[in-house]
């Protein structure tokens, strides 16, 4: 059976009373890194209205710090395996989680290798099945140097087309999307436009806010107070292409030796990413700090911010970044409507063409400012989405 944790509250059962019932909305599948998605996940329950709502989560893949999850109340599953290792075992998993009657399970999805979890809700009659889509490709848990990497991406590819072509409004209830391209790619033509529900990745831009005395502390504390810092935030893997910044940065040091790059994040990659940068002597102006749950005060601290990935599907760094007032540099195979603020950049991958971009940008070095306004405006804080992802979850429910 899968593992559930729970995390009591005091006062829990008072709130339990506030309403007539709370709707129950599981989110699946979590996973293991800070990535987009999980992070996505969080920040929604940081603010979800627990009165009326309980938020719970549940994964496949192991979770090595399960009470990120368990804040507010929520609760949290661990299931043992993937369907692919014990289908069996996985619906009598699932099924178990079910009996707790979910009203709501939000799936978000990167991409299709079956419908399995669609049709398990389906049977148990949870109301509302929501398909979320957040990516636009096969995303692995890989080291792109790995022999067996590409193989196993385009028989994944192929899988997800194959399983998106027999693609139908009877598989969930609702689809929602983070942005065009990633809808495109998982719902393709198989869902009318006007049954995808569009829902920006919000942050709490209240902690983004550029904050210049918080950013001289923080450099101060770490030495690089003359330096010009450019910085990534995001899981070292293929798609996030880190070993093009570092290729970049060599190139960029040979004209500017006052800089310091800042690596935030973990992942599979990045014991190759490193093996590069001691290979190319930068092991002195290359920072990694792995995992950080402060990264809106690393932002305050980088002076650019570089995201070159090959496919994204709605990058909650860059919404991130820009509501720091970070000016950033981006691949142009990225969305456009990232562009916020009109602080993106979007760049080609060609190594010359960012080098004199980060140039550029260090020459002018723009004053910083508080953009919550900016960004609230955008629709792009937590504070007040909030509240229409509520109203999706509880619309026809109480």
């Amino acid at each position: 059976m899968p593992a559930f944790i729970v995390e009591k509250k005091a006062g829990i059962q008072v709130l339990e009373k506030s309403v007539v019932r709370k709707v129950k909305v599981l989110n699946f599948p979590m996973g293991n890194t800070m990535g987009g998605i999980t992070r996505y996940a969080l920040t929604n329950g940081a603010f979800i209205n627990r009165d009326l709502i309980q938020f719970d989560y549940a994964a496949i893949q192991r979770i090595s710090n399960p009470s990120i999850f368990m804040k507010n109340g929520s609760r949290f599953y661990q299931l043992s395996c993937y369907p692919y290792e014990n289908i069996e075992k996985f619906r009598e998993e699932f099924n178990e989680i079910l009996d707790e009657k979910y009203d709501v399970i939000h799936i978000h999805t990167r991409y299709w290798s079956d419908f399995l979890v669609e049709e398990i809700a389906k049977q148990r009659n949870v109301q509302k099945i929501i398909v979320h889509a957040h990516t636009s490709e096969v995303i692995l848990n890989m080291d792109f140097q790995d022999s067996a990497y590409q193989r196993k991406k385009e028989m994944l590819t192929r899988k997800h087309y194959e399983v998106r072509s027999r693609l139908t409004e009877e598989v969930a209830t609702e689809f929602w999307t983070c942005s065009k391209e990633a809808s495109q790619w998982l719902y393709g033509d198989k869902i009318p436009e006007d049954k995808i529900f569009l829902l920006e990745n919000s942050i709490d831009v209240s902690k983004f806010v550029y904050r210049e005395e918080l950013r001289n502390k923080i450099r101060k504390d770490m030495s690089i107070q003359e330096k010009f810092v450019i910085g990534h935030v995001g899981r070292f893997s293929p798609e996030k292409n880190q070993q093009f910044l570092i290729k970049v940065f060599k190139k960029l040091r040979e004209q500017e030796d006052n800089v310091v790059f800042m690596f935030v994040g973990d992942g599979p990659t990045q014991n190759t990413i490193k093996k590069m940068v001691a290979e190319y002597e930068l092991n002195k102006n290359v920072l990694f700090l792995g995992q950080c749950e402060n990264v809106s005060e690393l932002l305050q601290v980088m002076d650019v911010f570089c995201l070159p990935s090959i496919k994204e599907g709605f990058p909650i760094s860059l919404v991130e970044a820009q509501s720091a007032d970070l000016s950033c540099i981006a691949s142009s195979n990225i969305t456009k409507d990232i562009n916020l603020l009109g602080k993106v950049k979007f760049v080609d991958l060609e190594i010359e063409q960012w080098v004199e971009e980060i140039l550029k940008i260090k020459k002018e070095m723009a004053v910083r400012k508080d953009m919550y306004k900016e960004m609230t405006i955008k629709g792009y804080n937590i504070r007040e989405q909030i509240r229409k992802l509520e109203k999706k979850y509880v619309k026809g429910i109480i």
